[in-house]
């Protein structure tokens, strides 16, 4: 089964930098952390996930940026996220994020796999982690999120070769570009508008293909050339939340040819991106419509 598809084990904080070239031989520099003092995103470790938690890669980066999306925004997102899970009278503390994780696992959500024998994929499928953390956003705080991803298989694929309950239960969202090699542009403009990122990594080796999501906080880059290809010697670089850790980890990031396949170098691994998903709240003209409607609402129930 193609590795692509799965996986298996200050108004902004940001700091954003963007410098055009006086000459080719200078470059353009994209240089984006949007944490540079790691306080924002949640530090939840995979493997502290009781029952099955090396296959939660996907839930526990999804938690990770949660943290993020409140912590940048609490006003919007407040505790909407990740809340009292547990009930002990205080949101947001790490057995919150694993009972989040838990909750996300779930068969509503990314129907994450665990320990899977016979027809199927342990872990969690690219299309299905997008349709979970799509869900469970619009679950707890209903439209008030903007998405975006793309997508190099097709959404949904596999009716009649995947179990019908791991092929997201919609229609692909418009905001779904499949069928789409990931795009270098597309990463640096998510991440330098100070919104929530996550990437799927994959690679082959001895006994089937593997996988691994990431939540990226930063993107270095001097395109020396000025070609618009991350050259492997121009030496980018990715800082990501990893959930295997719960700690910050850093990878070379390259390709060989304009609007090729990203290569990421993790775990002696080189590996592709194969899906970039990212959230965010509205822009502001948006937002001044989302809040008109939802006075006009209020204003229709009290009469």
């Amino acid at each position: 089964m193609p590795a692509r598809r799965r996986c298996v084990c200050v108004v902004c904080a940001c700091v954003a930098v963007m410098v055009l070239a006086v000459s080719q031989a200078q470059g353009l520099l994209y240089s984006i952390d949007k944490d540079p003092n790691h306080t924002l995103y949640g530090n939840l470790n995979q493997n502290n996930i009781p029952n099955g938690g090396q296959y939660m890669c996907g839930p526990t980066a999804a938690v990770n940026s949660f943290m993020y999306l409140q912590r940048q925004y609490p006003g919007y997102f407040n505790s909407s996220l990740i809340g009292d899970a547990n009930c002990d009278g205080t949101p947001d503390t790490y057995q919150d994020m694993i009972a989040t994780a838990q909750t996300l696992a779930g068969a509503n959500y990314m129907n994450t796999k665990v320990n899977l024998a016979g027809a199927g994929s342990t872990g969690t499928w690219d299309d299905m982690f997008i349709y979970g953390k799509y869900a469970y956003m619009e679950a707890m705080l209903p439209n008030k999120t903007v998405y975006g991803a793309e997508l190099s298989s097709t959404w949904g694929w596999g009716v009649g070769v995947r179990p019908a309950d791991e092929i997201p239960p919609i229609l692909k969202p418009a905001w779904v570009q499949d069928n789409t090699t990931p795009t270098w542009n597309f990463l640096w403009d998510q991440l330098s508008s100070c919104e929530d990122v996550e990437i799927l990594i994959t690679w082959s080796e001895e006994g089937g293909d593997q996988g691994h999501y990431l939540t990226v906080k930063s993107f270095l880059w001097n395109d020396a050339n000025g070609n618009m290809v991350i050259d492997p010697a121009e030496n980018a670089t990715i800082d990501y939340i990893d959930p295997a850790t719960g700690a910050v980890g850093v990878s070379g990031i390259w390709q060989f040819a304009p609007g090729g396949v990203l290569d990421v170098a993790y775990g002696g691994n080189q590996c592709q991106v194969t899906m970039i998903m990212s959230e965010s709240v509205p822009e502001p003209a948006t937002a001044v419509l989302l809040l008109v409607g939802g006075l006009m609402l209020l204003c229709r129930r009290r009469k």
